[in-house]
Formats: C-alpha cells, sequence, structure tokens
C-alpha cells in the first residue's frame, strides 16, 4: 500500500510540470478519484487511510492537515516524509497505479476543485450514501464514473 502523501506528491508535481494550479480541495478531489480508479481496476485499496465524509466531498485528514495551509490556494510545496524526502509515483512503468494515474489526471486535471467536489455530491456516489463519518470501500468500488 501507498502513502497518502505520495500519491498527492505526484499529483503536485503533474500540476507544476503542466501549470495546473491544484489547491487542497482539488488534491482531495484528485486523490480521491485515483483511489477509486485503483480500487475498481485491481480490487485493492491503494491506501490504508479512510476517506471521511466532509462538507466538500471527500477527505483524507492526513492530506488535510498537511496542505490546509494553503486555504483555496494553489499548493507550491511537497509534502515530505520524516527523512525530509518527497516520493512520488513513478510514472515511467506502465503498470495499474501508474495506467490509474493518468487516466485520472487526463480526465480530471482541468476541473475546478467546486467543480469535482460537485461530482462527489451525486446521487448515489460513496459520499452521497454514507450515514457515518467514513466512506466504505464497497460503496466506493462500486461508484460510476463520475463526469
Amino acid at each position: 500500500m501507498l502513502n497518502t502523501q505520495t500519491v498527492a506528491n505526484t499529483f503536485i508535481l503533474l500540476g507544476f510540470e503542466e501549470n495546473i494550479k491544484i489547491s487542497p480541495m482539488k488534491l482531495q478531489k484528485l486523490t480521491y478519484f485515483l483511489y477509486k480508479e485503483y480500487l475498481q481496476s485491481t480490487g485493492l485499496p491503494l491506501f490504508s487511510e479512510p476517506f471521511e465524509k466532509w462538507q466538500y466531498g471527500p477527505v483524507l485528514p492526513s492530506l488535510y492537515y498537511e496542505f490546509n495551509s494553503f486555504g483555496a490556494n494553489p499548493i507550491t510545496r511537497f509534502a515530505r516524509n520524516a527523512k525530509g524526502q518527497a516520493e512520488i509515483i513513478d510514472l515511467e512503468f506502465s503498470n495499474n497505479l501508474s495506467n490509474a494515474v493518468k487516466k485520472v489526471w487526463k480526465i480530471y486535471k482541468n476541473y475546478s476543485a467546486i467543480e469535482l467536489s460537485a461530482l462527489t455530491h451525486q446521487k448515489d456516489t460513496a459520499w452521497d450514501k454514507t450515514e457515518n463519518i467514513k466512506l466504505s470501500d464497497e460503496d466506493i468500488k462500486n461508484e460510476r464514473e463520475l463526469r
């Protein structure tokens, strides 16, 4: 399983490379869509931290606390591990993970944070279905593609 920071850093790097601004809320939604894509294509969770049902859609608390100082502004730095390193997914290899990252980035990179949030709020999404704080992997896995 991956670290959530590694996933976040990968999207931040792609944003830097293509000059696409990524706010904390947009990062949360991109990470959610990647988690869903990977879960649906492999049947396996990408990381162990569960998404929580927050006002603006699914949220990983670890990423919220890492990047909340940016508010609604673009993120300008990578998350670093305890050794001070910024880990990133290697997209050069063609595997389920790199293919999922590329697919999610291609589909959703030009959406705004508000548009992505609205997608996660549609009827019958995992966010819509949950009656407690944690979204279930089963509901995420069964969610249709959102556009």
